[in-house]
């Protein structure tokens, strides 16, 4: 079905990355094409798919049992089950919030414990930052591909982003000007929850470090794991989809790492997310 639409390329074990938090990493279409002839795909930093995500995202496909779930089950098997649920459980979550809400959180918690460090990042670290900024991706280049309506989640996207950039152009640049930046009673929802969960994650961190017997950085590696898990049951719950020329299109740029994923659960019978999520 997907070669009946245009030629295919094999995919170039590349992933879009998008931090919401740093808008000017976009790459600016070239002058000698008009930018409508652009896919907004092209426009995205990309990296190698890092072998520690595909084996994260193997191995939450296996503990899935053939359930899948946008976050929820990676949170319920953590200590921070009752504190961050909120985030997406419930009538009124959308996905696409759901993603820009944690990308937000992990973004914030990488500033807070990662971007001054110059130790070798672990593989829950490499994970979880890597499908949070994949996931961004997909909601600002190829929203096609994800559960909710397209042209809802552009507009949507350049709703949030104008108003990051109104939260952020100002002084200071470390964890707690950001998290108070977004988290201010007159910006959007989406930031505000974004605030929120970063705060609630790094007070875990703290909560699980003053235990007695507890060592420093384990309740970081914690998070850390928490973080990894979340984002490998996401990305695996986006990926059901019954938009085959959306796939096939982005086949003849290279691939998704996405449209793997989709191939691999068609494969394994998988054919729908669960329908537990309001969609717009």
């Amino acid at each position: 079905m997907v070669l009946r639409f245009r030629a295919v390329q094999r995919f170039n074990d590349k992933m879009g990355q998008n931090s919401v938090l740093q808008p000017r990493r976009f790459h600016n279409p070239p002058i000698v094409l008009p930018k409508k002839m652009v896919h907004r795909a092209s426009l995205h930093k990309s990296a190698n798919v890092p072998t520690q995500v595909k084996a994260a995202v193997l191995a939450a496909l296996k503990r899935s049992n053939g359930r899948l779930s946008n976050g929820v089950a990676a949170i319920q098997r953590s200590t921070l089950r009752d504190t961050v649920i909120w985030s997406c459980q419930g009538d009124h979550i959308v996905t696409a919030n759901v993603i820009l809400v944690w990308h937000i959180g992990t973004s914030l918690f990488e500033m807070k414990y990662l971007r001054i460090k110059s130790s070798p990042r672990t593989a829950d670290m490499i994970t979880a930052t890597h499908l949070s900024q994949y996931c961004a991706y997909l909601v600002a280049a190829v929203p096609e591909l994800l559960p909710n309506d397209a042209t809802w989640t552009k507009a949507h996207c350049k709703e949030v982003a104008r108003d990051i950039k109104k939260a952020l152009d100002g002084e200071g640049n470390d964890f707690n000007h950001f998290v108070d930046a977004l988290g201010a009673s007159c910006r959007h929802k989406v930031l505000q929850q974004g605030s929120k969960l970063a705060k609630q994650l790094v007070g875990e961190v703290g909560r699980l470090e003053d235990r007695e017997g507890e060592t420093k950085g384990v309740g970081e590696a914690a998070l850390w794991k928490l973080l990894a898990e979340f984002w490998s049951e996401m990305v695996l719950y986006l990926a059901p989809s019954d938009n085959v020329r959306g796939h096939a299109e982005a086949l003849a740029r290279g691939g998704e790492f996405i449209t793997l994923l989709w191939a691999l659960l068609l494969h394994a019978g998988i054919t729908s997310r669960p329908g537990s999520v309001a969609e717009p």
